[in-house]
């Protein structure tokens, strides 16, 4: 693991975050909310867009890419095999169907939203592995290994979506610690399952893009249907699920090379 560029990705990615929480909630304290603000995504998405920023960042000062087209271009190399294709389609539906029979279905909107809505999953969530897995979970794995260091990715994964979650509280007194631990009870045991289902995504394909794409297809299906996603025994199932294909599918892929998975 190359503890420098880790360190820097880091480093970046948690400051732009923290730096845009601060600012928010100090508008918070005058009424001003992304609620009624609507100028304040722009302060929010300096944060939300860390992954990304960072990812450049650390790989350019350590002259891992010549430049921002090299960079984009890695990431961008949509050329890839049909069955690692087919490989994402399968933690697509598996990530999609097993939540949704798991946690059930609320509110249902028109089929073509879906497509309207990716280039806002992509936005507000897909971009974020143009970091995550181009720099920090090949990183994390030299060291950990795939399970224990999807474990270690979800925690930090997580943690770094606290400053993204309070802002939309409005004022950072006003959440309590039992909403905060609520919070992580629904939340952290989803990121769990994805972060499984990216890595073994990643790990097989070694595509940065189809990352993204199943980050983005998955975050699309679940605005346009809006899972209740609030059940524990829900989460738990459909997570657990989603890890047994996960470890399965790296197993089988590793057994030719007879490489550890832990």
């Amino acid at each position: 693991m190359n503890k420098k560029i880790v360190s820097q990705y880091l480093i970046w990615t948690f400051a732009l975050a923290l730096v845009s929480w601060m600012i928010l909630s100090v508008f918070g304290t005058y009424e001003l909310t992304l609620a009624n603000t609507p100028w304040l995504y722009a302060i929010f998405a300096i944060g939300g867009w860390g992954p990304p920023i960072a990812s450049y960042i650390a790989l350019k000062r350590n002259n891992k890419v010549s430049g921002f087209k090299k960079w984009i271009g890695n990431i961008f190399e949509v050329k890839s095999l049909l069955r690692f294709y087919l490989l994402v389609v399968l933690f697509i539906v598996i990530s999609d169907v097993s939540h949704l029979i798991f946690t059930g279905i609320g509110e249902v909107q028109s089929w073509y939203m879906f497509f309207a809505l990716l280039p806002m999953s992509f936005i507000g969530g897909g971009h974020e592995e143009m970091g995550w897995s181009y720099v920090l979970r090949p990183e994390l794995e030299k060291k950990f290994g795939f399970v224990i260091s999807t474990v270690v990715f979800t925690i930090i994964w997580t943690l770094w979506h606290i400053p993204m979650f309070l802002p939309q509280e409005g004022r950072i007194e006003s959440l309590s610690w039992l909403g905060i631990l609520s919070w992580f009870g629904t939340y952290a045991l989803p990121c769990l399952g994805w972060a499984f289902a990216l890595g073994a995504i990643r790990r097989i394909t070694k595509s940065v893009w189809l990352c993204v794409l199943y980050h983005t297809v998955v975050g699309a299906t679940y605005m346009t249907l809006y899972p209740n996603a609030k059940t524990l025994a829900g989460e738990i199932l459909s997570t657990s699920l989603l890890i047994l294909v996960s470890v399965t599918a790296v197993f089988v892929h590793n057994r030719k090379s007879k490489s550890s998975i832990v």
